[in-house]
């Protein structure tokens, strides 16, 4: 999402009265996007597709069963090879 976009959703924000704004993109952000939102940090959030899974997961326990049950999640452990011991 670039500028445009990002422009709309303060418009928005701004026409309804809203503290802050939440933009959620799959795709992630322009360059001047992101610069727009620092400068606006406490107004503005972007959030692309790693923000949103890292959010989510941290509060999943926490959500609603009517929530959980339209977004079924399964937590999944996976061994992890430590690739700094194999060299040893």
């Amino acid at each position: 999402m670039g500028i445009a976009q990002i422009n709309e959703l303060v418009g928005a924000q701004t026409a309804f009265g809203a503290d802050q704004a939440l933009f959620v993109s799959w795709g992630g952000f322009s360059p001047d996007a992101r610069r727009l939102a620092r400068n606006e940090w406490f107004q503005l959030r972007l959030w692309d597709a790693d923000d949103l899974v890292r959010e989510v997961t941290a509060i999943y326990e926490k959500l609603d069963a009517s929530i959980q049950m339209k977004l079924p999640l399964r937590q999944v452990w996976v061994a992890a090879i430590d690739e700094d011991s194999e060299s040893s």
